[in-house]
């Protein structure tokens, strides 16, 4: 099936995650060693992955450029049951990205389905640089 992912566990706190021939291991962040990627921080990749294409249509449809744009999540969980309680959004734009598009690409990340469809809660802090 299309757009199945599986996750099997593989022992300690490491599960394999799979998407047809698309595979890698996440670790909790339980261990504290931040050598690979946590669950978190793969929720942030996707929104971060998500907002770019966003913003990658808005340009194609204007005819400019993204080429160079960069995105940095700083995102912040709560010490207590380890839920994500706010990002900042850092989204490094072309220099020559004229006001008028950054309205527009700003307008993609409240548009990025991933967005739409974390919990409403979560504070979110979004810097065009």
């Amino acid at each position: 099936m299309k757009d199945v992912i599986h996750c099997q566990y593989t022992g300690g706190t490491g599960v394999e995650v799979s998407k047809e021939e698309c595979k890698d291991l996440i670790f909790t962040a339980h261990d504290g060693t931040n050598e690979r990627f946590t669950p978190g921080d793969v929720l942030c990749g996707a929104l971060g992955a998500c907002i770019l294409t966003m913003m990658s249509v808005v340009a194609k449809r204007k005819g400019a450029k993204l080429d160079g744009a960069k995105l940095t999540a700083h995102p912040s969980f709560d010490a207590q049951n380890g839920r994500l309680t706010d990002v900042t959004l850092d989204i490094k734009l072309p220099d020559d990205t004229p006001q008028d598009l950054r309205k527009l690409y700003r307008a993609a990340v409240d548009a990025c389905p991933v967005h739409r469809s974390l919990n409403p809660e979560i504070r979110f802090t979004v810097n065009l640089i």
